[in-house]
């Protein structure tokens, strides 16, 4: 579950990332490609792939955004689920970044993020589309009166590797990519 953010080099969390990860299900099932058919009847399983220890590598392009330098982390997802809510609190290199709230809207196909930084600043939120094993995070944000759009899209190729790119624009037609990275399994929970 990355949960970085290419946004300024300072932004909020990055979404899953988090974001936001591919893994066995806490369920039985064996990455986010086996999890489709779980997901169809109960899409809030499908997030128990986020809950684990995982290695990060980053590489950051320079942009009107970000600029360029590789990032190495380590993040542990600490997660649950209570009813229709999956819940990780993130810790970054040891320390908690943030406590990331999910929730599915089954008439939008969509899952609702409710990200709360640790310093106490306003909740960020944002939305999930799950399509196979391609997990896509879009936001926008307002910056100088010009609308920036935001997607992080993770790939799961296997159980244990998420694949991410993350990219603004400001048409949503042509995007430049501001970050590419890899995450790997550690350990799950």
């Amino acid at each position: 579950m990355a949960l970085h953010s290419s946004r300024n080099d300072r932004g909020p969390v990055r979404w899953i990332a988090a974001a936001l990860a591919a893994c066995v299900l806490a369920a039985g099932g064996s990455g986010a490609g086996a999890a489709a058919g779980a997901a169809n009847a109960d899409p809030i399983a499908k997030l128990a792939v986020y809950a684990g220890s995982w290695n990060s590598r980053i590489v950051h392009y320079q942009t009107a955004y970000t600029k360029p330098r590789v990032e190495t982390a380590a993040a542990r997802n600490d997660c649950w689920r209570s009813d229709v809510y999956y819940a990780c609190d993130q810790f970054i290199n040891g320390r908690s970044a943030a406590f990331v709230v999910y929730t599915y809207s089954a008439g939008e196909q969509v899952y609702h993020i409710q990200v709360i930084p640790k310093n106490g600043v306003a909740v960020a939120t944002g939305t999930l589309a799950i399509t196979g094993n391609t997990w896509t995070f879009p936001w926008q944000y307002q910056e100088k009166g010009k609308t920036i759009f935001v997607k992080i899209v993770n790939v799961f190729p296997d159980a244990n590797t998420i694949e991410f790119h993350e990219a603004f624009s400001y048409d949503r037609k042509h995007w430049t990519p501001t970050a590419d990275g890899v995450e790997r399994r550690v350990t799950s929970h």
